[in-house]
């Protein structure tokens, strides 16, 4: 009995609060630290490239480089390539995946120190979650899940609201919707919510204040351009090159902590963490009391609109590469899981089974902190690829060059090499084919004004058959010594001009063997 009163003290002291917020940063420091090479996703260089080339002045962003995505997660791309200093991947990812560390941290200051305990254990389960979806990568998913977390702790907890909550309610929502779009219902649904707890000067705190950010991003972005690019574009090209979603598909989106459990044939480390965060949810409403009073319907309702932030993912045990876009919505019910356990205040026993499930979970979402890595064999599985390609570039190239890649981005390959893109984009996607501009764009490119080295894997899409005749034509292509082809093309009158030296650093150092591709079609 005493101990669970020591428990119970302990909880509602302020200092406990700050020492494990303290002790949590720490260890994530570490672990992040650790494992900064285990995963390579290439989705975050559409970011981060951008942001590198906008610094050196080789175009604005949407104008004359383009991308569907958001612009917050490029915002803070040019804090990171202006932060950062780097020769190579193994100097620079580190710093990116810290540096992501670090607005994670900031979000979770923030939720602890507004929110108490209830923050805080909302951002520690994210933060210990946010690995499995790729949360310390440059992602509009990563910003728009601490982003909502803030927002539905303010929608969900909190009860008086200042001045101050109504200018940060505003920033997180200009946070949450310029990073991710399918954010944008329920985004506006809980502004509506918020807005009706505020008095008159809060509300027109919160609406100057999002007004003013979207002001001041709009005078360093073309407005229009961004509405082309982001909006147009994947309106009309990237959501109908996407297959459409079923009914049963749509509505186990809605309820996934549910349908994914019903639909898993093992019970994998998530899985068990779901079961016990809906475990939690469940133990207010123990009591018949509780079970014909209005919260019930509340939490029902809640859930649902948190499932408005699944538009993706509707299979179980989904994670990583499949996963990330789950990440909001995983945020959104963190902060119902968080509320419901602090609802459970009256039955001994109760308290007893929400901390020990609360442990459980978090033991079950930590496993990664725990798992040893070997740093180097990661970085040569997954980033030194992409190095020796750029150590090659810069021994054959010069000011003025440029390096084109696809169908994915290797962006990493530009940064390393200190080359820029080619033409607008760094991916080369299918769906991007369909746009009449991007499309002309690229003809123009690549028959006018072709780039001096080019990555690009034969997918047998679009772009890469369009490319074929004009590979054949202008190119030479790079073999490895059993005679398979990596790649990696050269501009036939730029290999012409490299000196000897240039020359055996090719085909010596690299072990790489220049050809001629053969005719198109043959």
């Amino acid at each position: 009995m005493n101990c669970w009163r020591k428990i119970r003290r302990y909880t509602q002291s302020h200092h406990w609060l700050w020492f494990l917020f303290s002790l949590t940063a720490l260890i994530l420091i570490y672990a992040v630290w650790q494992h900064s090479y285990t995963w390579y996703f290439q989705d975050e260089t559409d970011h981060l490239v951008p942001a590198w080339m906008m610094l050196r002045d080789h175009g604005k962003l949407y104008h004359d480089l383009s991308t569907n995505h958001q612009p917050i997660a490029i915002i803070y791309s040019l804090i990171i390539m202006r932060l950062v200093k780097f020769r190579t991947l193994w100097q620079l990812i580190p710093q990116i995946r810290l540096t992501m560390l670090g607005f994670s941290l900031v979000v979770g200051f923030i939720a602890t120190w507004r929110f108490r305990w209830k923050g805080f254990f909302a951002w520690l389960n994210l933060a210990f979650l946010s690995y499995y979806f790729f949360g310390f990568h440059v992602l509009g998913e990563v910003f728009a899940a601490y982003a909502i977390l803030i927002l539905t702790l303010y929608w969900l907890v909190a009860k008086k609201i200042n001045n101050l909550d109504a200018f940060i309610f505003a920033f997180f929502s200009f946070l949450a919707g310029f990073s991710l779009l399918p954010t944008i219902v329920y985004l506006a649904i809980i502004n509506g919510l918020f807005l009706r707890k505020l008095n008159k000067q809060q509300r027109l705190i919160l609406l100057t204040t999002l007004a003013l950010l979207i002001i001041t991003m709009f005078a360093f972005i073309p407005p229009l351009d961004w509405f082309r690019e982001t909006i147009v574009n994947n309106w009309l090209y990237w959501l109908p090159f996407n297959q459409s979603l079923g009914f049963v598909k749509q509505f186990s989106m809605l309820i996934y902590p549910f349908s994914s459990l019903v639909q898993a044939s093992s019970w994998s480390r998530i899985n068990l963490f779901y079961f016990v965060s809906l475990l939690i949810c469940f133990l207010p409403f123990l009591t018949l009391k509780s079970f014909k009073s209005r919260p019930l319907a509340t939490f029902v309702i809640s859930l649902f609109l948190i499932g408005l932030l699944n538009n993706r993912v509707s299979q179980a045990d989904t994670l990583f590469y499949q996963g990330f876009h789950l990440l909001p919505y995983l945020a959104a019910f963190i902060v119902l899981t968080s509320k419901q356990f602090f609802l459970v205040k009256n039955k001994l026993v109760l308290q007893r089974l929400k901390y020990l499930l609360f442990a459980l979970g978090l033991i079950f979402i930590s496993h990664w902190i725990f798992t040893p890595v070997q740093r180097l064999q990661q970085y040569d599985e997954k980033y030194s690829p992409y190095q020796n390609i750029a150590n090659i570039l810069l021994q054959l190239s010069q000011p003025g060059d440029r390096f084109l890649s696809g169908p994915d981005g290797a962006g990493y390959i530009n940064l390393a090499a200190h080359l820029p893109i080619a033409g607008r984009q760094l991916f080369h996607l299918d769906w991007s084919w369909r746009s009449p501009l991007l499309r002309r764009q690229f003809v123009r490119l690549m028959t006018t004004h072709p780039p001096e080295f080019l990555l690009f894997y034969n997918d047998n899409g679009q772009y890469a058959r369009f490319l074929q005749p004009i590979l054949t034509q202008k190119y030479q292509a790079l073999y490895d010594q059993k005679h398979h082809p990596v790649f990696l093309y050269i501009l036939r009158r730029k290999w012409d001009k490299l000196n000897q030296q240039q020359q055996l650093v090719v085909t010596q150092r690299y072990q790489l063997t220049p050809k001629s591709l053969p005719p198109h079609g043959q």
